[in-house]
């Protein structure tokens, strides 16, 4: 685990080098506030829906499989879901309780995570974690729907949280993604080179169309509320969560695995999703530029603990 600062360090540096050209790019006038929005349609509808498509579709559910991963990792999901409707709470404001709860409930371990675990673990593993992620993912993105719609509404109806849910992009592509993969169609090559392509540019553009919709001035503003909410994601939920697995008897690469599906920061699809969804999509993008510059350290030492611990 020696090398865990400089990985992290090394996962983190892409994702800052993308926000910054954002800034840049707005800096310079070559995308404004409507192209921004607009980038922001077209990630929250296509681009990343389609690479959570691709992330299904390319799994494969015959190797690799270890059930009680697959349900434990789901528990922490739900975990992290219900602890983020508590810790939430304390912000009376419904679209900033909402992008606070989102922050620390969703995880970015397809950033984060993945290369990490190669780094660590080389590409033994990562079919492991690959197929956890194949559950995880979506329904992160599925409770995700559903807790913004929660808390950004004083009073919703069950149809209007299922039209919401359902009219979904997230939710439609993983239907879809799942509706393909169980009932054995093979894609074409020219639409699977499409969606692989597409779903490349998701996160590059969703991290520029970040960085030019970020305001540095407000963050003083949100200072509190953002570092509460990192807190909470980064330490509180694996300073809880962790023990568990523990218990549960899981060590060695599984429990790293599962430590990235409570440890890293929330994901860059937050942003997008609070901006579409009514949440407060400024204090959002905050939240993750935070949470991912923090985590260098962050996961740096709860790996290092977790070594000396012996737990993996």
């Amino acid at each position: 685990m020696n090398n865990s600062f400089l990985i992290a360090g090394q996962s983190v540096a892409p994702v800052m080098l993308l926000i910054v050209l954002g800034m840049l790019v707005r800096k310079v006038h070559w995308l404004n506030e409507d192209g921004a929005a607009a980038l922001d349609r077209l990630s929250f509808r296509l681009l990343l829906p389609l690479a959570l498509f691709k992330n299904i579709y390319n799994s494969d559910f015959k190797t690799a499989f270890d059930l009680k991963l697959v349900l434990i990792a789901i528990g922490l999901v739900f975990l992290s879901f219900a602890l983020a409707v508590v810790a939430s709470l304390k912000e009376k404001d419904p679209p900033r309780r909402a992008s606070l709860a989102q922050s620390i409930f969703r995880n970015n371990c397809l950033v984060f995570g993945l290369p990490m675990m190669t780094a660590i673990y080389g590409p033994d593993e990562v079919g492991m974690f690959s197929l956890i992620l194949a559950f995880v993912i979506p329904l992160n993105n599925v409770l995700a729907v559903v807790l913004i719609s929660m808390l950004t509404s004083q009073k919703i109806t069950v149809s209007q949280l299922l039209k919401r849910l359902f009219t979904n992009p997230y939710v439609v592509y993983t239907i879809a993604s799942l509706l393909v993969k169980l009932t054995g169609i093979v894609l074409p090559q020219p639409v699977t080179k499409v969606v692989s392509d597409l779903a490349g540019a998701s996160t590059p553009l969703a991290l520029i169309s970040l960085g030019a919709g970020l305001r540095l001035a407000s963050l003083r503003h949100d200072a509190g509320t953002v570092l509460y909410g990192s807190f909470m994601r980064l330490a509180v939920g694996p300073l809880l969560l962790l023990p568990l697995i523990v218990l549960l008897g899981v060590r060695g690469a599984p429990m790293t695995a599962l430590y990235f599906i409570i440890g890293t920061p929330c994901a860059v699809a937050s942003y997008i999703m609070a901006k579409e969804m009514d949440a407060d999509g400024e204090l959002a993008a905050h939240l993750v530029v935070v949470q991912s510059l923090l985590c260098i350290v962050t996961m740096f030492v709860f790996l290092s603990a977790m070594g000396l611990l012996g737990w993996i």
